[in-house]
């Protein structure tokens, strides 16, 4: 009877009270429809949890439920008034009402209410989505994305360190390695975000996500697969580029393992995209958090030898960097394999179906290509700010340091915006779908300010990490301004990028990314030669500016032409 009902349209129930119960993170059902179909005002009780709540919350929805009949009971309207009595404007009332918590569900226009159960209560004006409920389920799913970023970003500055004590040509090989693995991990990660709209799209249909889920696992082979064997061949690039050879002579085992790494993080991603998609990114954040301790350790531990283990210098780092990726993928999977939205349906890889593994990569790819170019052309960058002085180079790179802890939290929102975008565009909803980019906008321009506020206001102590020398230190202030800019600018267009990938139009962003910074990386040496740093850093916050209006016109487009006619898979 559920699977077979399709609502009347314009359909309501007119004298009938009633309550919702949903989940609080549910990005696919929303109760807004059935408020509509009441003409009092409902009362919604969200549970923790998103479209499968129930399995974590029987006994509660069930007390919940209980509760709510009974006040039906007790306190039914008069005929023709609204449940709780009163005239037709007036909300049902609220039973042990506590402090407002804005849900992120269900955007309402709601007031919501915590209760001794655990639900929150929600009223509703029968309106549409607000603003300030979607900003607050964007913020929620984006906060354990960013603190998985940011932790993995420590761990890797634990990983230097480590080697940097442990040897200088140890620390010479690492970063010739992690010039290709870098590049490599960031490229699969953006290919394979490319699977989250779809399974954001069938995450209630399990015989149309498990496909989607197998073929993503199908195009993380390719693409790490790809990816490994660059980082396998990182001795043979170093010999091409001139590295010295007591350099390259250090690698020993070192690119094998982390081109075994390599492939894992593909596994590992692709796990998390899903996550993303299904509404369950805290669980990437555990698994991330798994890998990044792991490595932490370990690093400590085998570097340079702990007690009595041996030293084992770059190789030991690479046993802890593979270590890492093996565990983040194990609980990746495991999490993904778990999910009630599976209906426990194997994952098994089985045949790929080509013309799926297509349209993921149609998706997915141009990200990847994306990534690659704004690696390049900050390399670029890189080379200029070093020919202008020793001392120029050196703020550049901190400055590229303070710029990627805050441009991760633009990273974080934006994939927290995805499910969002695919929600309303399964709706064909498009003031939603560019309701939910521009509340990611808002999100990441707060998130992006609060940052950057706190580097202002904490300079000094900050700017001492990264180094003792007073004229870097100078510099980074005096150049300050221009990065937070170009941080901003970078985090919107980011945002409007995002939601291409939310409505699956990729190939527009990455063409607007090549043309814009294809332009600074021709500009770059002449600019920075003519005016410094100063102009260097603030060609890049021109670029970015105009990359806002670029990706901003094309989200405009090309949401209107989604909603018209969505991408299958």
């Amino acid at each position: 009877m559920v699977d077979g009902h399709r609502a009347t349209a314009n359909a309501q129930l007119r004298r009938t009270p009633g309550a919702v119960v949903c989940g609080l993170a549910d990005p696919v059902a929303s109760p807004d429809g059935w408020c509509r179909a009441f003409r009092h005002p409902m009362t919604v009780h969200a549970f923790a949890g998103g479209h499968f709540y129930l399995f974590d919350s029987v006994e509660e929805v069930a007390d919940r439920i209980d509760a709510e009949l009974e006040r039906l009971r007790s306190d039914g309207p008069e005929p023709g008034a609204p449940s709780g009595g009163g005239g037709p404007g007036r909300r049902a009332e609220r039973p042990h009402a506590g402090p407002t918590v804005q849900g992120p569900a269900h955007a309402l226009g709601l007031d919501i209410h915590e209760n001794r159960t655990g639900a929150v209560s929600v009223t509703t004006n029968n309106g549409r989505p607000t603003a300030t409920a979607l900003i607050r389920q964007i913020a929620a799913a984006a906060l354990p994305l960013y603190l998985s970023m940011i932790a993995a970003s420590a761990g890797a500055l634990v990983d230097t360190a480590v080697l940097g004590h442990h040897a200088t040509a140890a620390l010479a090989g690492l970063a010739v390695t992690m010039a290709v693995f870098g590049p490599a991990t960031a490229a699969i990660a953006g290919a394979q975000r490319g699977v989250m709209p779809f399974v954001a799209e069938h995450q209630d249909e399990p015989a149309q996500l498990v496909p989607v889920l197998r073929n993503g696992m199908w195009l993380a082979v390719a693409t790490g697969g790809l990816g490994a064997l660059a980082v396998a061949a990182v001795p043979w690039i170093g010999r091409i580029g001139g590295v010295p050879e007591a350099t390259l002579d250090q690698l020993g085992l070192f690119p094998v393992l982390l081109a075994a790494a390599t492939l894992l993080t593909a596994v590992s991603t692709t796990a998390g995209s899903a996550l993303i998609g299904l509404g369950r990114g805290h669980l990437v954040m555990r698994a991330g958090l798994a890998g990044t301790g792991t490595a932490v350790v370990l690093s400590l531990l085998l570097v340079g030898g702990a007690g009595p283990l041996p030293s084992l210098g770059l190789t030991g780092a690479g046993i802890a960097m593979l270590a890492s990726s093996t565990l983040s993928a194990v609980v990746a999977q495991a999490a993904l394999r778990r999910s009630p939205q599976l209906a426990g349906r194997s994952l098994r890889l089985g045949r790929p179906q080509p013309a799926q593994v297509i349209g993921l990569a149609r998706v997915g790819l141009p990200l990847a290509a994306t990534v690659l170019i704004k690696f390049a052309v900050l390399g670029v960058l890189a080379f200029s700010a070093a020919r202008i002085s020793t001392e120029a180079a050196a703020v550049h790179s901190v400055a590229v340091s303070l710029v990627n802890l805050m441009f991760t939290a633009a990273v974080a929102v934006g994939q927290a915006v995805v499910p969002v975008v695919t929600e309303r565009l399964k709706e064909q909803d498009l003031a939603g779908v560019r309701a939910g980019a521009v509340s990611g906008l808002v999100v990441s321009a707060g998130a992006v300010l609060l940052l950057g506020g706190l580097l202002t206001v904490l300079r000094g102590p900050v700017l001492a990490v990264f180094s003792a020398d007073p004229r870097v230190q100078d510099g980074l202030v005096d150049l300050l301004p221009l990065v937070l800019a170009a941080t901003l600018a970078d985090a919107f267009q980011a945002l409007f990028g995002f939601g291409l990938i939310g409505v699956r139009r990729t190939l527009p962003s990455m063409l607007c990314f090549a043309a814009c910074y294809g332009a600074l990386a021709v500009l770059a040496g002449p600019v920075a030669a003519g005016g410094g740093l100063s102009a260097l850093w603030g060609a890049l916050a021109v670029v970015n500016l105009v990359l806002i209006v670029a990706q901003g016109w094309c989200f405009r487009r090309y949401s209107a032409l989604a909603v018209a006619a969505p991408v299958p898979v």
